[in-house]
């Protein structure tokens, strides 16, 4: 497991320069993007006003809230606790809903890997975590955890392999964000 602190999230321009993102991590590990092909890259982005979102021919994307009240996507609302999937030829407007909100977003080449993306909320003390797929990023939205003795605060993710079973301890009311991504079909 590796700890990916958010000091260490790297900050880029978007594709089509209305903002920038917080690139987390890419496949293939150090590729430029957009410039260079890649397979999946997750990010965090702050959206302050309304914009549009880069359109990636080939690829579908998941979203999520980590922080503020929510954007608007084409008229429909996402809000924090919910995670959306769309394609990435479509045309997506984005404002939002009250004041500054990050987002956690993941692109990948749909010909490639699948992925998910999902809440969890957790209980206090002792939990595990038994994510399905080759390689998972727990982005700790609200609270704090510990994992392997590292302490994973707000915005800071936490990088596994495998199919395995991750233990952690909740120190405070916690919410992760879990992304899991498989070179084949992830089953329910």
């Amino acid at each position: 497991m590796k700890l990916i602190r958010k000091a260490q999230y790297k900050r880029m321009p978007w594709k089509n320069g209305q903002g920038f993102t917080d690139e987390i991590a890419i496949s293939p590990e150090g590729a430029v993007f957009p410039s260079e092909p890649f397979v999946w890259r997750l990010s965090a982005a702050t959206v302050s006003t309304p914009n549009t979102f880069s359109q990636f021919p080939g690829c579908d994307r998941w979203l999520a809230i980590l922080q503020g009240s929510g954007l608007v996507l084409n008229s429909k609302p996402l809000q924090s606790g919910e995670c959306v999937r769309f394609s990435g030829e479509d045309t997506v407007a984005c404002a939002p809903i009250a004041g500054e909100v990050t987002d956690i977003g993941l692109i990948f080449d749909r010909a490639k890997v699948e992925a998910r993306m999902e809440f969890r909320s957790l209980s206090l003390g002792a939990n595990v975590l038994e994510p399905v797929g080759e390689r998972h990023y727990i982005v700790c939205a609200r609270g704090s955890f510990i994992c392997q003795e590292a302490h994973i605060d707000e915005g800071d993710t936490l990088e596994a392999m495998g199919s395995i079973a991750i233990p952690i301890t909740v120190l405070s009311d916690t919410t992760a964000i879990v992304v899991s991504i498989c070179g084949a079909s992830l089953a329910p």
